[in-house]
């Protein structure tokens, strides 16, 4: 609690997934699952610190914390091996970049840092030392920009720079699960078993591989 990690999770297309904390990779392994679906809807796809609409939702399951940048890129596989881990994502090829400055404090929407076509919608959450604060049962940020969202089998990244500061049972970082019939997509939460620790989710409504591992 109150230590600042950053998750990786990369596909290639030879369904190699590898999953980065702090830049070591923890995992490795082909991996098939599916994640190959049009969503139900054209909105709210992409949520940050709470589970998405479509799927059982209760206050215990808002994160609270902060997240610091959010990068996801679905045409490039950028890390394959142990990497340096730098104090803000930069991707120079992003899908999505987002990150926070003074000048976000009190938005109610944000433009994407990278895509001026993704718009964020922010509720409840404000930017504390250029990193975005959720600290209630209503605070969340969304995204509906599906067709960038959506991960398919190619080359994609996810990388997430995040800091916990009170442990609750089973919270949600982020959810890109693409519609309430099937999983396919990524879940990252705090699960309600072990809180202390990260639960990486990958996959569809047959095949879903989760990955977990203890914050220290």
């Amino acid at each position: 609690m109150n230590t600042k990690y950053r998750i990786s999770v990369t596909r290639d297309v030879n369904f190699n997934l590898r999953i980065f904390i702090d830049g070591i990779k923890v995992a490795e392994k082909v991996d098939k699952t599916v994640i190959d679906s049009t969503p139900n809807s054209d909105s709210n796809i992409l949520y940050l610190g709470r589970s998405g609409i479509l799927y059982n939702d209760n206050t215990n399951k808002h994160f609270k914390g902060y997240i610091g940048n959010f990068y996801l890129n679905r045409s490039e596989c950028k890390y394959t091996s142990d990497y340096t881990v730098e104090d803000y994502i930069i991707g120079l090829d992003s899908k999505s970049l987002l990150t926070f400055t003074s000048e976000d404090v009190g938005f109610s929407t944000k433009v994407d840092s990278f895509e001026s076509d993704i718009i964020w919608t922010n509720t409840g959450c404000t930017v504390v030392d250029n990193k975005l604060l959720f600290n209630g049962n209503t605070t969340r940020l969304l995204s509906s920009e599906y067709d960038t969202f959506i991960l398919n089998n190619n080359n994609w990244t996810i990388d997430l720079i995040f800091k916990c500061n009170q442990i609750n049972t089973g919270t949600t970082l982020l959810d890109l699960r693409l519609n309430n019939n099937s999983f396919n997509g990524i879940l990252i939460t705090q699960p309600a078993a072990d809180p202390t620790s990260i639960l990486i989710s990958v996959g569809d409504s047959t095949a879903t591989q989760a990955y977990s591992y203890t914050l220290s």
